[in-house]
């Protein structure tokens, strides 16, 4: 592609310097890099073990076009396994940040592979960001406090089949690990045990 964007004479050199422009990133910080540490989703999926790709030195678009990859990845790899009950959840933090337009990997995953045992987690702190399939293709809403009114508390007040006054009452007013649970139009308010009740520090 270097060379390309160096012929002069080739009638697409300056679509190929664009190209270039948009990718050298990936290539400057060595994204693709063969030596790195080998990762399976055979042996990730199959391990009972959880397994934690955290993207440390990536930003921007140079980020989120990796992690397109990597669900793309994953999806590919469970799809070709065939359909089989659930056993494994893929855990998206920060998910506000996640392209949930049609035919993108986040949609393909909360649309399609529950049926291949794979589900998503989403998980985010600007819920108004969750719309369409990523909303509606996801059975359980845990909800912690939400103060402002928006979509969310909307639709969320339509999926319990309350008023939407009623619904932001009660996302406003949740005490700290005191989550709202909705699942299959049933509420509950819950408590979350704290780490150290679960023995986890």
């Amino acid at each position: 592609m270097q060379l390309l964007s160096e012929d002069e004479d080739f009638p697409k050199r300056r679509k190929v310097e664009e190209t270039l422009s948009h990718i050298s990133s990936f290539f400057a910080y060595n994204t693709f890099n063969s030596g790195g540490v080998k990762f399976d989703w055979k042996i990730a999926v199959s391990s009972g073990k959880i397994s934690v790709l955290q993207l440390y030195g990536l930003e921007g678009n140079s980020k989120d076009a990796v992690i397109e990859f990597l669900l793309w990845d994953l999806y590919s790899f469970i799809t070709s396994q065939g359909t089989k009950p659930l056993s494994c959840f893929v855990v998206l933090d920060e998910a506000h940040n996640l392209d949930f337009e049609p035919q993108t990997p986040v949609d393909k995953i909360v649309r399609e592979a529950r049926k291949f045992g794979l589900a998503a987690i989403l998980a985010s702190q600007e819920p108004n960001d969750f719309h369409g399939p990523a909303f509606t293709n996801t059975g359980t809403k845990i909800c912690f406090q939400v103060p402002e009114e928006g979509k969310f508390v909307k639709k969320m007040a339509a999926k319990a089949r309350m008023n939407a006054n009623q619904m932001k009452d009660i996302l406003s007013t949740l005490q700290p690990w005191h989550p709202y649970v909705l699942s299959d139009k049933n509420a509950v308010i819950c408590r979350v045990a704290s780490h150290n009740e679960r023995g986890l520090v």
